[in-house]
């Protein structure tokens, strides 16, 4: 059963030359939290196995492929489509791979990267890092105070003892070890840069980079575990809820 066949039709004038045709009116939604599942006993949560997919699930759960799109309707974050949908391990870790591998990440102080968010167009200028210059930038993330670069720099795996700078600048900022308030961080693989810290500056927002956060990787991998825990239909209620859902889609 196609989700779209739920769905009404409307006539619509698609070249205003008053010839109407008969399309199906995809703009309908019902807010199924509200009008189907809050108040009833007519889900369960079910665990999506490692790389199944949608109409695999329904397949299992139902015997028929055809009521994957409940998945959708039933769960408020996969209203966001099937890139929310749990990727399992290997996908998952593919994901990760294409998304991060390009690139290495350097974090900065606040007022450092300030300094640099004040140049005319920092993504044009270039990163020096010790002996390596020429490092191009991918990316500013201004909230993380993290300069994303393009290309993998061992050097990073390191960086707290090198000194920093930036072409464009002048005199461009340079940071060291040794003073906390401008100390470097740095990571080879973007993954294992931090994608959230645990503690902030009370006082000025800023974040306190410490080794307690979590990474990029474990973020996704993290995710993931918890959209693998999905509300489902009861199977024996499958069919009235599918019936009930193209009344209200109706109305």
């Amino acid at each position: 059963m196609s989700f779209f066949t739920q769905f009404p039709s409307a006539l619509y004038d698609l070249k205003l030359d008053g010839d109407l045709s008969e399309i199906t009116d995809i703009f309908r939604n019902v807010d199924v939290n509200e009008k189907l599942i809050d108040g009833y006993v007519n889900y369960t949560l079910e665990r999506v196995e490692s790389g199944e997919r949608p109409d695999q699930m329904s397949q299992r759960l139902y015997g028929s492929s055809d009521y994957y799109w409940t998945f959708f309707i039933a769960n408020d974050f996969l209203k966001a489509g099937i890139d929310a949908w749990p990727k399992g391990q290997q996908h998952l870790e593919e994901f990760i791979k294409d998304t991060y591998s390009p690139y290495s990440v350097l974090t900065v102080s606040a007022e450092t990267l300030r300094e640099i968010c004040g140049m005319t167009s920092p993504l044009t200028e270039t990163i020096t890092l010790g002996s390596d210059s020429g490092i191009k930038i991918h990316k500013i993330d201004e909230t993380r105070q993290q300069i994303w670069l393009v290309g993998n720099y061992s050097i990073l795996n390191n960086v707290e003892q090198e000194a920093f700078a930036i072409t464009g600048y002048d005199p461009s900022p340079e940071v060291f070890a040794g003073n906390n308030l401008f100390a470097l961080d740095g990571f080879a693989n973007a993954e294992n840069a931090p994608y959230s810290y645990n503690v902030f500056d009370s006082t000025s927002g800023d974040i306190i980079r410490t080794t307690d956060f979590t990474s990029y990787a474990k973020y996704h991998q993290n995710e993931d575990d918890e959209h693998s825990l999905v509300r489902v239909i009861q199977p024996s209620l499958i069919d009235s809820f599918v019936d009930e859902y193209k009344n209200l889609i109706n109305e």
